[in-house]
């Protein structure tokens, strides 16, 4: 009766094993003129252990999907870190959104290169998951690009489900994204972009002193030249446009807050007590006090 193996014996049998299977592959594909995959499975411990082993080998050869130019499988990674796979793409889908909301090519290239990075080796997902993920991600980027026929995107997106490769899915979103970033990069020269980072600016430090020389500093253009231009592309003095955005947060902290008048008055950016209330009654006919008065 023979002695059972040790671990350190499974071990070395098991790499042989690997080495024997590598070798064939190597001769099958050379014979068949085209790549052959082998799977490894588990030693068998009986005629039971036959169904466990065959799904364990059609797993394995899935991942096929994963990797390419790779022909024995499974892959063994060492130190893999599970992470909830979902909560990590829809905080990258929403990094993508807000990146091309801000035309900021640099992140917007940055956060697809870490979705690709983290689908280039299997993170326990099934490949119609990742052809899923990145066949939304083609459909965010379009948006950007609306003089792209509907026909030509859908047949993008099928093609990124036909793929026999991750590689594959790589090439088409690089693709696609070399086009967004450009017009994205276009954009960023445009005036409409210098009004939209001023926009962005006021809605971020409304309650400061917002003074047209700082505004201008913000987007390199002179304090004159940005007046007109904003004037030009909303219809709306900037003067107005953050007196209108005050009064507002100034009506929510009003409705929302139990804060006395005084403390949302400098909130909003007023210094000046009575010029905050007169503001307030022009824009909506009556006092603070009275406005939330009135509204409970």
């Amino acid at each position: 009766m023979s002695k059972p193996c040790t671990p350190k014996k499974i071990r070395t049998s098991s790499l042989s094993v690997r080495k024997s299977a590598q070798s064939l592959q190597q001769q099958l594909s050379n014979v068949c003129g085209k790549p052959c995959y082998i799977s490894v499975g588990d030693p068998l411990r009986g005629a039971k252990s036959i169904p466990t082993a065959y799904e364990q080998a059609e797993q394995a050869l899935e991942d096929r999907f994963f990797y390419t130019d790779i022909y024995l499988y499974p892959i063994h990674e060492e130190n893999s870190i599970r992470q909830d796979a979902h909560q990590q793409d829809d905080a990258l889908m929403q990094s993508v959104e807000k990146a091309i909301r801000y035309n900021d090519a640099y992140i917007l290239k940055k956060t697809i290169h870490i979705l690709f990075q983290k689908y280039q080796k299997k993170q326990n997902q099934s490949h119609i998951y990742v052809r899923y993920i990145f066949s939304e991600l083609a459909e965010i980027l379009y948006r950007v690009l609306p003089s792209c026929p509907q026909q030509s995107q859908q047949k993008v997106v099928e093609q990124i489900f036909l793929c026999q490769h991750f590689s594959d899915i790589q090439a088409i979103i690089s693709d696609i994204l070399s086009q967004v970033v450009k017009k994205l990069e276009d954009e960023q020269d445009s005036p409409k972009h210098a009004i939209y980072l001023v926009q962005q600016y006021i809605q971020n430090h409304y309650e400061k002193d917002l003074s047209l020389e700082r505004l201008a500093e913000q987007v390199f253009l002179s304090p004159r030249y940005l007046s007109d231009l904003f004037i030009r592309e909303t219809g709306c003095g900037i003067n107005k446009y953050i007196k209108n955005l005050r009064m507002e947060k100034a009506k929510e902290l009003l409705l929302g807050t139990n804060q006395r008048i005084q403390d949302i008055c400098k909130k909003v950016g007023y210094s000046n007590f009575s010029y905050f209330c007169r503001s307030f009654r022009e824009n909506f006919g009556e006092t603070p006090d009275s406005f939330r008065q009135s509204a409970h």
